[in-house]
């Protein structure tokens, strides 16, 4: 299905779907041709005007407008696959699927260890039974949510297609040396890594996020905090023996 909102002139005015080949009758409305035909088996009248219509009121299949909604359909679904590629670009091989070859969203593991997008696997299934990889049998009941690959491409996503940076190396980062401990600024534990999480479906659960940085949060802020106490203990010491 193309990515961005479709065009209600491409749309059968009957079914509301997206037209393959639109017909128009004699009343100006486009319809899929399957769908007016077989609504007209049954009704005698326009479904958009009430007025009478019959098989001998539509005309042929309309080739200028199926040309223009080949082409709208071919353009946003290049544009999707381009999309796709984009957003995979650096990502470690293994966080791909091995089917639909873009980073997975909801990563599930076979008892032979082979990782799928969920999605991707349950639709091959309905008409395989076997292991796209190893084909070896395989049923859904034998797939499992992968919840390490899950956190490693959440991490992945997170910071922008980088690892994550370690707890005490953000507290070393940050701590302010150069100030006095006793000026020293409160710590926060409301981490800034909190500020603009990941909020569609295909980024990632925001909740998981502030549940794992809510434990490396009070690590990091411990560790700046023990840091900071003994260089404010060294200074005072220096002070003292220089009196």
């Amino acid at each position: 299905m193309p990515a961005s909102e479709t065009p209600s002139e491409y749309l059968c005015c009957l079914s509301k779907k997206l037209m393959k080949y639109p017909v128009r009758s004699k009343y100006g409305h486009h319809f899929e041709r399957s769908a007016i035909e077989k609504f007209i088996q049954s009704n005698s009248f326009c479904p958009v005007t009430g007025n009478p219509l019959s098989e001998s009121d539509i005309g042929p299949v309309n080739k200028t407008l199926q040309w223009k909604i080949k082409a709208w359909v071919n353009k946003n679904e290049t544009e999707a696959q381009e999309n796709s590629e984009s957003s995979s670009e650096g990502a470690p091989q293994h966080f791909h699927c091995p089917l639909t070859k873009t980073v997975m969203q909801e990563p599930v593991v076979t008892k032979e260890g082979v990782s799928y997008e969920r999605s991707a696997i349950l639709k091959w299934l309905k008409e395989q039974d076997v292991c796209p990889v190893t084909c070896s049998p395989l049923s859904p009941s034998n797939l499992a949510p992968n919840a390490k690959l899950q956190e490693e491409i959440d991490d992945w996503l997170l910071f922008g297609g980088a690892l994550p940076p370690s707890p005490s190396t953000a507290a070393k980062a940050t701590c302010e040396t150069s100030l006095p401990f006793s000026k020293m600024p409160t710590l926060n534990f409301q981490s800034s890594l909190y500020q603009g999480l990941p909020t569609s479906r295909g980024s990632g659960n925001p909740d998981r996020f502030k549940k794992r940085f809510a434990k490396e949060d009070l690590i990091a802020c411990l560790d700046e905090a023990i840091s900071c106490s003994a260089l404010g203990r060294s200074r005072n010491s220096t002070s003292a023996s220089s009196a």
